[in-house]
């Protein structure tokens, strides 16, 4: 039953984290869309170079925080599978102990 609620937590919590990045993901996009907007109403060459490098600074920011907060919830996630994998060894070697 522990191991149940570990997992489910740890679920939980990697569940909140991918909804987080997926959040933050939309948010980048949006915001990487409105400055493409703004930069689009511009018409010289340098407004073009602009809404380019908006969009590789954009795309590379949504990139970085992805990626953080997968190696964040992975890390969180051994972390939690490990602890439980422990209890359950203990709990298995406390009861073969008491079945001698």
């Amino acid at each position: 039953a522990e191991l149940a609620k570990i997992k489910n937590q740890s679920e939980q919590w990697i569940a909140n984290k991918t909804a987080e990045v997926k959040k933050k993901k939309e948010l980048g996009e949006k915001y990487v869309n409105d400055l493409v907007v703004n930069a689009k109403k511009k018409t010289t060459e340098k407004a073009l170079t602009e809404v380019a490098k908006i969009q590789l600074q954009g795309q590379e920011m949504i990139k970085t925080q992805k990626a953080a907060a997968e190696k964040h919830a992975n890390e969180q996630y051994s972390k939690i599978k490990k602890e439980g994998d422990k209890w359950i060894e203990s709990k298995t070697a406390q009861a073969k102990a008491a079945s001698k």
